[in-house]
């Protein structure tokens, strides 16, 4: 196709398929959806550059809070704002998982004589004494 742009001052669509093997519905095709395929390209960069400014202006936002901010000026979907996020490399990770401490078991002190563990044990305080349930 850029070939043919180059010689299109020369050559008619004809002569220029018939020369070099191509159908001219193919190359048709390309000359009539190469101004469209200009216009998509163009319009995904303006979103990715409006995605990219609204993502380091609010720099603790996730894919969805950015997504809420763009849609207050720009009518741009949720997954389209993330997929731009992740190509311009400003995807958020995602925080780690942070362990519970392990319960605090009561010390031996406390047990029974005898037993070294105590799981499911309820401590009663009687007035004779320490009850075990």
């Amino acid at each position: 196709m850029r070939i043919y742009q180059s010689y299109q001052d020369n050559v008619s669509l004809r002569g220029f398929c018939e020369l070099t093997g191509f159908s001219r519905g193919c190359l048709r095709y390309q000359l009539e959806t190469q101004t469209q395929q200009q216009a998509r390209s163009a319009q995904l960069e303006e979103e990715q550059e409006q995605v990219k400014e609204t993502a380091l202006k609010h720099q603790t936002y996730g894919y969805r809070g950015v997504y809420v901010e763009l849609n207050k000026l720009y009518c741009l979907g949720r997954e389209k704002v993330r997929k731009h996020l992740a190509e311009l490399g400003l995807k958020k990770e995602r925080p780690k998982r942070k362990r519970k401490a392990a319960p605090e078991f009561s010390s031996s002190c406390d047990l029974p004589p005898g037993r070294r563990l105590q799981i499911d044990a309820t401590r009663f305080e009687l007035k004779e004494g320490i009850a075990w349930n």
